[in-house]
């Protein structure tokens, strides 16, 4: 569902492997496209009324969802929804570059993962220092 908008004048080309961006405006509340991950370069593009009507939204589909792209001219309503939706990554204004600064951790909470990832990051989520006491098996009199 929703209308798709290709951007760009190249077709889909199955054979060179090449897949278009492709907006999706206005998917249908119950969509996969909103539910489920994406791993193709298609962005589902949906609008609201008001922030209060954003936050209700996003709260339905995913109450901590892997990532929140918001588009606005207002600092101060997109610092409140940040404050209101949760999520892994956010990114104001843009979309996936968070995934490609690798001084941020990428990682998700909630429903979309534990854990991050990216640098440091790494290290710290796929490592476990542990902690050892040794003592002597003589008592200290």
């Amino acid at each position: 569902g929703g209308t798709q908008r290709r951007v760009g004048s190249a077709p889909p080309d199955r054979e060179g492997k090449y897949m278009p961006l492709t907006l999706i405006d206005s998917p249908p509340s119950g969509s996969p496209l909103l539910r489920e991950e994406i791993f193709g370069p298609l962005l589902p593009v949906v609008t609201f009324d008001s922030f209060d009507e954003a936050v209700e939204t996003i709260r339905g589909i995913d109450s901590t969802p892997l990532a929140l792209y918001v588009f606005t001219a207002d600092t101060a309503a997109a610092e409140s929804l940040l404050q209101r939706v949760q999520s892994g990554t956010a990114v104001v204004n843009d979309c996936v570059l968070q995934h490609m600064c690798h001084s941020l951790p990428f990682g998700g909470v909630g429903t979309s993962g534990h854990g991050v990832c990216h640098g440091e990051w790494s290290f710290q989520t796929f490592t476990f220092p542990r902690s050892v006491l040794w003592r002597h098996a003589k008592f200290d009199v």
